[in-house]
């Protein structure tokens, strides 16, 4: 005896919500099913009994001739920015149309807000502060990031004419002080007794042009051969003028002036060895008070 459909021939839709319509039931080809299939699933997770047992029934498994692999290749995002998506996390074998936000953007793509709607949104952000692991966030996007010459150049001209609040100014003095500066070296370490010694050492002349110091009131300059203001150790400076000290921090390649001292250098040595060990034992004894006994 056979039985009649049901009324309604029009599938229903998924009850999870996905807006797709379910298929006849298998067992039962009068009745409609309630979800597409692995949709009842959608927002659930399995214990980690449940992925055990399901991973043990699955060994040795072959898969099917139908099956294929997933495309290892990531899509670029529609929008046209030339950025990699990521996974869909509704369909895990999926891979997401758009990166997050820039959906949004491709009705607005090379088109520009107007001054009432930069004003409205200027307004909106005023006071509102990040959080440190948000900034931290920005500061890590951010490093190693190249602006273009144009970029650069619009950064510089929207700086013209603004002038930092006291605390601002405060603030950025505070950050390029003592270590934080590139051209700190340790005080501690460069007292004017040992200064003066590398340069009794060197004779009080400038190793590169000869000259000696016939002022008494302007001294010799004293110049690290590896540009590293930490490593203060007597094989490391050197006395010149300021002429040919300025001349190696503007002139020429870095490495060729550091194997030009580092010869002189070592024809200082042979020349004055006492002269050179003074200057050690002056050394180590400001590492000793600064630093305790090491």
């Amino acid at each position: 005896m056979t039985q009649e459909l049901s009324k309604s021939n029009e599938a229903p839709l998924c009850k999870c919500g996905c807006g797709r319509y379910v298929t006849r039931n298998q067992h039962y080809p009068y009745d409609w099913n309630k979800y597409i299939t692995g949709h009842n699933w959608k927002g659930k997770h399995h214990t980690a009994k449940s992925l055990r047992k399901i991973g043990k029934a699955n060994l040795g498994r072959k898969r099917s001739a139908k099956w294929k692999p997933l495309k290892s290749k990531t899509p670029l995002c529609k929008c046209g920015c030339g950025n990699p998506v990521t996974r869909s996390k509704l369909s895990p074998y999926g891979w997401n149309k758009y990166i997050n936000g820039h959906q949004a953007l491709t009705g607005f793509l090379g088109k520009h807000h107007t001054a009432e709607s930069k004003a409205k949104m200027s307004k909106a952000r005023k006071g509102v502060k990040f959080t440190k692991e948000h900034r931290e966030k920005i500061s890590e996007a951010l490093m190693g990031r190249k602006f273009s010459a144009e970029s650069r150049s619009k950064m510089s001209e929207a700086q013209i004419g603004k002038k930092a609040s006291t605390k601002t100014r405060r603030k950025m003095s505070e950050s390029r002080r003592g270590k934080n500066n590139s051209k700190w070296s340790n005080p501690s370490e460069l007292t004017s007794e040992y200064l003066q010694a590398i340069r009794c050492r060197d004779n009080f002349t400038c190793q590169f042009c000869g000259c000696k110091n016939k002022s008494k009131h302007r001294k010799l300059d004293t110049h690290h051969i590896d540009d590293n203001r930490h490593n203060n150790y007597p094989d490391n400076i050197i006395t010149l003028c300021q002429l040919c000290h300025q001349d190696t921090t503007r002139i020429g390649d870095k490495e060729a002036w550091r194997r030009v001292y580092t010869n002189l250098m070592k024809k200082i040595k042979r020349q004055n060895p006492e002269g050179h060990r003074a200057a050690i034992r002056i050394y180590e004894q400001n590492i000793k008070i600064y630093y305790g006994k090491g």
